[in-house]
């Protein structure tokens, strides 16, 4: 555990060593969940499932190879300037989330997206939030498809 050393310039950060058990490369600023299979043991870290989003584990700090046996750093609390986050514009009209936003993971991806946006194909409405929530507004384009970007955000995963 690496608890980010106390001054008045940087706010409080806590990251953890996981380690890659999704088989793909993890994306930094992405969120992941703790593996759930027989091959679980505390550091292993995938992506999000329908099943398991409940397990959040949190967000990553560096882009980490698609071998098991990779072992990063992700943040587990405080803030974070760029997690993955994104949208879905159904209009074809640009959105904007608020602030205090609680936000969701989403189904075989690594974004989080408002807890308040809801898709046919995924049901984030119904989740629990996860501790944590968009810092600051977060702007999408214009599009009638999923739009990624990254968003600020607060992070208590611990």
């Amino acid at each position: 555990m690496v608890i980010q050393q106390l001054d008045r310039n940087d706010a409080e950060k806590v990251f953890i060593i996981v380690d890659n058990g999704a088989g793909a490369t993890i994306p930094a600023g992405g969120a992941v969940i703790w593996e759930t299979t027989s091959d679980a043991n505390g550091l292993r870290v995938v992506v999000p499932t329908t099943a398991h989003k409940h397990l959040f584990a949190g967000i990553m700090d560096k882009s980490m190879a698609s071998v098991t046996g990779s072992y990063t750093l992700m943040q587990v609390y405080g803030y974070r300037s760029a997690a993955l986050y994104g949208t879905f514009a159904s209009s074809g009209a640009s959105q904007a989330e608020g602030a205090a936003q609680p936000v969701v993971q989403v189904n075989a991806q690594h974004y989080l997206t408002s807890a308040v946006t809801t898709t046919a194909s995924d049901a984030v409405v119904s989740q629990i939030p996860l501790r944590a929530a968009l810092a600051i507004n977060a702007t999408v384009a214009a599009s009638t498809t999923t739009q990624v970007g990254s968003a600020a955000v607060y992070i208590n995963a611990m």
